[in-house]
């Protein structure tokens, strides 16, 4: 079964955070593509993957924009923590590697629209926050 580039990169996002946080000691298993979340991690935490691609939209803002929700519903209830996995920007500011961001639920939006500014002010303090899941 062939996979949309979309879909692959989300399933490559997935198995980057699981690499990642075994890389930190933390065991975790991929759940089913019909749950609430994930990543269940060995000491019960649940993770919920999202991967965006650096856009440019029609109005010229620039940056990462990612669903939380799940077919237009936001429901954070199986929910324990994010992981946005953020895809390089082409002019190179953040460098060629992936960015992730370690956020803790709720966030209580439905989408998150993350600039390059945003990101080293108002998500810097979740920039690789790793600790936070051990």
């Amino acid at each position: 079964m062939k996979c949309g580039k979309r879909e692959t990169a989300w399933r490559q996002a997935e198995a980057k955070v699981k690499t990642w946080l075994k890389r930190r000691g933390i065991d975790s298993t991929a759940d089913g593509y019909k749950s609430d979340y994930d990543l269940l991690t060995a000491n019960g935490l649940k993770i919920e993957v999202k991967y965006s691609a650096f856009i440019t939209k029609l109005d010229g803002w620039q940056g990462w924009s990612l669903n939380a929700h799940r077919h237009n519903i936001l429901d954070e209830g199986s929910v324990d923590w994010y992981v946005a996995v953020l895809g390089g920007d082409p002019s190179g500011l953040f460098g060629k590697a992936l960015i992730s961001l370690v956020i803790p639920a709720p966030i209580e939006t439905k989408n998150l629209q993350i600039s390059p500014r945003s990101l080293v002010s108002r998500w810097a303090g979740y920039v690789n926050n790793w600790r936070a899941l051990a």
